[in-house]
């Protein structure tokens, strides 16, 4: 059975996730978050992905968004690139135009690198993370890479059309991402990119969903990631790399 088969990354669990924050932060009300980014895969082959984004752009929640909201563009292959921010949905239209694919030597990339960025830099923001292929890294990386995330009240909204069948991490982990940053994840096929990306945009005002599966475990209240077909409770290790 899989809950039988609970790995624990490391303890103290729930108090590790909320270490230097508190439940108020953590459950952000939907829409409260005044940073808003896109983070986008420009490896070589997304072009017409990225043609599709910026065509979505800015989908039907954002006129009504807070006047004080600030947007951020996030590119990444196989490093990170930051392409600027701006307050004007018009000059952020602008900023998508100008995505260009190309380059990029593996199939794993730096999507979690580029999350990372944002946890350091953009707390209490919303993510729509755009991609097709897997990030480098592992499932150890991935739930310390949440716990930080939980702690910034970044949530993240995936939207991922591909995968390297090498690559460490599942497509199962996104759902994760997804749910435990309190965001959902919008699976489509690469015919299918702008009716995902504008369910995307429409939803990314939603309630939070960080606690939507949290489960108990030994008497303690855990946050279950299902990463590759086993059950890893969400910890903390201070000697992984925070990106």
């Amino acid at each position: 059975m899989r809950s039988t088969r609970l790995l624990f990354i490391a303890v103290p669990i729930l108090v590790a996730i909320f270490l230097g924050s508190s439940l108020e932060a953590a459950l952000r009300a939907a829409g409260e978050e005044r940073r808003m980014v896109v983070v986008a895969d420009t490896s070589a082959g997304t072009q017409p992905n990225l043609d599709t984004l910026a065509s979505a752009w800015p989908g039907t929640i954002l006129p009504t968004d807070p006047a004080d909201r600030r947007y951020y563009l996030m590119a990444y292959r196989d490093q990170i690139s930051p392409r600027g921010n701006t307050d004007s949905i018009q000059e952020f239209q602008t900023l998508l135009n100008q995505l260009q694919a190309g380059g990029g030597s593996v199939c794993e990339d730096a999507m979690l690198q580029a999350l990372g960025f944002v946890g350091r830099n953009l707390p209490d923001s919303r993510v729509f993370l755009y991609g097709e292929s897997a990030p480098e890294g592992d499932r150890s990386q991935l739930a310390f890479l949440i716990n930080k995330l939980v702690q910034q009240g970044v949530r993240i909204y995936p939207s991922i059309s591909g995968w390297c069948p090498q690559a460490k991490l599942t497509p199962d982990s996104m759902f994760s991402l997804a749910m435990l940053t309190g965001g959902f994840p919008f699976y489509h096929q690469p015919g299918e990119t702008e009716t995902a990306v504008t369910r995307a945009f429409n939803s990314m005002a939603l309630a939070d969903t960080l606690l939507l599966n949290q489960q108990e475990v030994d008497g303690v209240t855990v946050f279950p990631l299902d990463l590759d077909n086993t059950v890893t409770t969400l910890g903390i290790d201070e000697d992984e790399t925070w990106y």
